[in-house]
């Protein structure tokens, strides 16, 4: 069953499988846009207070996964009667009180994150995108609002009094907890353990107490240059998830290096909603600037991966990505160049595709929350690959159309 197959009938039949307080309750879907992802979400609505969102996407995993549709539609029938029982009630008089004082930033990656990024305010931080939360505590739960146009519109701020705020907000709200990883893994070691791991002493962590979105203390240059100074030396600064980057002195790695650990973090470590960038960037004591590693798509190495779709989807960018079964990547070459390199042994799938076309593997895709949008010509392409010998002949085309200044990314 592809996956719109199986939107549909969850939209059709979930409400026979609720208890009969909620039968006449209105059921909603509607796109949810996460980090790195738009998702399918479903809600069945009461007059007041939360409703929970469920995600078809994750309904559709435990489907392909091995259970029968009955049992997914009645385990998430459960799900949405504990989520129910469980949501807080929400003071709004509380949330609008000090509105300012709870404006918070985090960071994401930008061309993963275009379609969100249509709709909230944000500043451009190399290929990253800063955008605003509100943050509150009630019942001693987090909740976060996305400050969307509308929303900014209405409490009268615009981006910069939004950066402002959320400058002074986020470290005082998430304080800065800058450590280092080797002392950080021996507390959660047995000493004699800790003494057998090759991390380097000058590897630190840079996150925030709470572990949520610290990835944005990055922007707060002055723990950069203490660190700078601590270390006697530049930085590297490594995006190891939206949760937290990485810093290691300059003078003691190279940058291939860094940009291949953070490729394979990437793809094999991390879930995709974790991601923030296949880059990295360089801290510079003397100028006190962040600027990106010089970088071009210039190796193809090809690996051939085993296991399942997350192992076989790997982004060719900064020069880190890896041939294989499937390979995902974003050009601005013209579609009828690329369309001149399709093989009868693979598949290229440019500006969309039919229904009858697409392969299993797209719909677990889709599954997972990635678009396949219809694309203008000339405008970050996406391409799909399921040969090294394709990828061998296409690779003069993505080189000399390659987007360095707008990172190709997977969506």
């Amino acid at each position: 069953m592809t996956y719109n197959e199986f939107k549909n009938i969850v939209k059709e039949k979930i409400l026979e499988y609720m208890p009969d307080e909620f039968r006449n309750h209105e059921l909603i879907t509607f796109p949810v846009e996460k980090t790195n992802a738009i998702l399918d979400g479903l809600s069945i609505k009461k007059k007041d207070g939360i409703s929970p969102i469920i995600y078809i996407n994750d309904m559709y995993q435990s489907y392909l996964q091995g259970d029968d549709l009955e049992q997914v539609l009645k385990s998430t029938c459960d799900l949405i009667v504990e989520r129910y029982d469980e949501a807080p009630s929400i003071n709004r008089d509380e949330i609008r009180e000090n509105l300012k004082e709870k404006i918070v930033f985090r960071i994401i990656n930008t061309q993963m994150n275009l379609s969100m990024l249509e709709h909230v305010p944000h500043r451009a931080f190399h290929d990253l995108s800063i955008i605003y939360e509100i943050v509150f505590n009630q019942n001693d739960m987090l909740f976060a609002i996305k400050v969307t146009h509308e929303i900014a519109e209405a409490i009268g701020m615009n981006e910069e009094k939004l950066y402002h705020c959320a400058y002074l907000n986020t470290r005082k709200m998430f304080p800065i907890v800058v450590r280092s990883v080797l002392d950080m893994l021996r507390e959660n070691f047995i000493d004699e353990s800790a003494t057998c791991l090759s991390i380097d002493k000058d590897l630190w962590a840079i996150t925030n107490v709470q572990d949520y979105y610290g990835a944005a203390n990055m922007l707060y240059e002055d723990r950069l240059y203490e660190l700078a100074k601590k270390l006697e030396s530049n930085l590297y600064i490594l995006p190891s998830s939206v949760h937290e980057v990485l810093a290691i002195a300059a003078d003691i790695v190279e940058p291939e290096e860094m940009l291949a650990a953070v490729s394979y973090v990437n793809t094999d470590v991390i879930e995709d909603e974790e991601i923030l960038s296949n880059s990295v960037y360089f801290y510079d004591r003397n100028t006190r600037q962040i600027t990106m590693v010089a970088h071009k798509l210039h190796t193809m190495v090809t690996e051939t991966f085993e296991g399942g779709i997350e192992e076989r989807l790997v982004s060719l960018q900064d020069g880190t990505g890896m041939g294989g079964e499937l390979i995902v990547f974003r050009t601005n070459a013209p579609v009828d160049e690329l369309k001149k390199l399709e093989y009868e042994s693979c598949q290229c799938y440019i500006n969309g595709v039919d229904d009858e076309d697409i392969p299993i593997w797209q719909n677990e895709l889709e599954a997972k929350g990635y678009t396949f949008s219809y694309i203008d010509s000339y405008e970050n392409v996406t391409a799909f690959a399921t040969s090294d010998e394709w990828m061998q002949e296409m690779y003069p085309v993505i080189e000399e159309h390659y987007l360095i200044d707008d990172q190709p990314s997977i969506r």
